[in-house]
């Protein structure tokens, strides 16, 4: 039997299969556009979602399609899809990136307040978060208030895939109770809306259903199989990197980056989630997603005239001494900060400072922002990680691997497998057919451990406390300018 994992990102679909013994059969990605728009609109249309997916695995070989008994579908968060009865989206999907309901965000937390002990984990009032989305919806697009769903977007691929409506308590938290997955009305009323719209929730290792025969059909694969209730894109990765298995810290590369430790107690830090251990994790975690990631780079690159990778090769180039200082926050920055409005500084910037070492700043800005994130979620728990996994496009290229080692502070353990979240979402594909965690072993990732030199400590704890002076001024600046 083979697994099926289909991860939903920001950018484009990932299809894997990996078969019993851990060895990934093929591997597919479909790319889709983000519209944005005025005041910092970021949405997208779920059929790009559907279609991308129904691309992605046809390009599957026909005998790993044939090989296929499990699916599982994780998809980026907090992104908001609304659906009428029959199951067709009233509107564009809201993305996380959308930075509209920021006033919305600011009136619930002024409302609201702390509601940590109705949700079960810090809840930052951000526009990137399911009730300030929703409570944007009701103010200025009322007629969509008809929606019967609200759904995250594996929710509604799974909706297309088994005609089953359900989430999993993390990807619908704010909307519903972490530690249950029963809705919170009084946080729902204050968005405007009431507590049918959320989607009845299971683990995300759950069956939802099974694939049906049409869509099978459609896509070459066996009718009939088990389609899991699916995670988060962050969790499903998490989940690759072992660290559901073992407290650990880790660091997910992507549009944005996924940052933080799992840990053998609940703990909490202010700007973090902190993931309850019952049907949302196996184990606790204390994590953030940072706005500042691939976006990033790629708007560096298109400065500096080159692509991504080339961006990457020039910074292995580079010296890494005395680096100019950059709060990358281009489209504002999510954990720890929570500001949609907070933009970029760029501090020491020289005449003798050539494309290689901006392009070195720029990563290294971005792992830093990675740091602050660690090091919160660590100090929190109360145990420093044994070293930090590392996975993501492009976690391993030579620019990458010198950054982090003078960045993070702490050993580093590199995964290569480039599209971790599908490679949870296989997992989890797994779990739904009655494996446990312990029987997925052979299925994770498996990395390679670097450690930093003395040098390399001493230029990482040097940079970061420049970085945090500089985040510390970029926020003061967009308070007081």
């Amino acid at each position: 039997m083979a697994y099926l994992g289909i991860d939903i990102g920001t950018s484009s679909v990932k299809a894997l299969v990996v078969d019993e013994g851990g060895d990934v059969l093929a591997r597919t990605s479909v790319a889709y556009p983000t519209a944005y728009g005025v005041g910092g609109a970021a949405e997208q249309d779920p059929d790009h979602w559907v279609r991308a997916i129904a691309d992605a695995v046809r390009a599957l070989p026909a005998a790993v399609r044939a090989a296929v008994g499990a699916i599982a579908v994780d998809g980026h968060v907090p992104s908001l899809v609304l659906v009428e009865d029959a199951g067709r989206p009233l509107r564009a999907a809201i993305t996380w990136q959308d930075a509209r309901p920021g006033a919305e965000a600011e009136r619930l937390g002024a409302e609201l307040g702390d509601v940590s002990d109705e949700v079960g984990t810090t809840l930052p009032w951000a526009a990137a978060q399911l009730l300030p989305q929703l409570a944007w919806v009701a103010e200025h697009e009322p007629a969509a208030r008809r929606a019967r769903w609200a759904l995250a977007p594996k929710d509604y691929v799974n909706l297309h895939l088994t005609g089953e409506v359900a989430s999993d308590p993390w990807t619908a938290k704010g909307m519903c109770d972490t530690r249950t997955g029963e809705p919170v009305p009084r946080l729902l009323e204050a968005a405007g809306w009431n507590a049918s719209i959320v989607p009845t929730t299971r683990t995300p290792w759950e069956p939802i259903g099974h694939l049906r025969s049409e869509i099978a059909d459609t896509l070459g694969l066996p009718s009939g199989v088990h389609v899991a209730t699916g995670w988060t894109d962050a969790l499903a990765a998490i989940l690759a990197v072992g660290a559901f298995e073992s407290p650990r810290g880790f660091l997910l590369t992507g549009t944005s980056n996924i940052v933080g430790v799992s840990t053998r107690r609940t703990a909490s830090a202010t700007g973090l989630y902190s993931v309850p251990q019952g049907p949302s994790a196996p184990l606790p975690l204390l994590y953030g997603p940072t706005q500042s990631g691939g976006d990033t780079l790629l708007w560096w690159a298109r400065l500096l005239g080159v692509d991504v990778p080339e961006l990457v090769a020039l910074a292995a180039d580079a010296d890494g001494r005395d680096l100019p200082t950059i709060a990358p926050y281009l489209r504002g920055e999510r954990a720890p900060i929570w500001d949609a409005g907070l933009r970029s500084l760029v501090a020491g910037l020289g005449v003798d400072d050539d494309r290689a070492r901006v392009a070195r700043s720029v990563l290294s800005g971005v792992a830093l922002g990675a740091r602050h994130v660690l090091d919160l979620a660590a100090d929190a728990a109360g145990d420093e990680p044994d070293g930090v996994d590392i996975g993501g496009t492009g976690a391993d290229d030579a620019g990458w691997r010198a950054v982090w080692l003078t960045t993070l502070g702490r050993r580093v353990r590199i995964h290569r497998e480039p599209s971790l979240s599908a490679l949870g979402a296989a997992m989890l594909a797994a779990l739904a057919t009655g494996r446990t965690l312990a029987d997925l072993d052979g299925l994770r990732s498996d990395p390679v451990a670097l450690d930093p030199e003395p040098g390399d400590l001493a230029a990482a704890g040097a940079a970061a406390a420049r970085y945090r002076r500089a985040s510390t001024i970029a926020q003061d600046w967009r308070t007081h300018v």
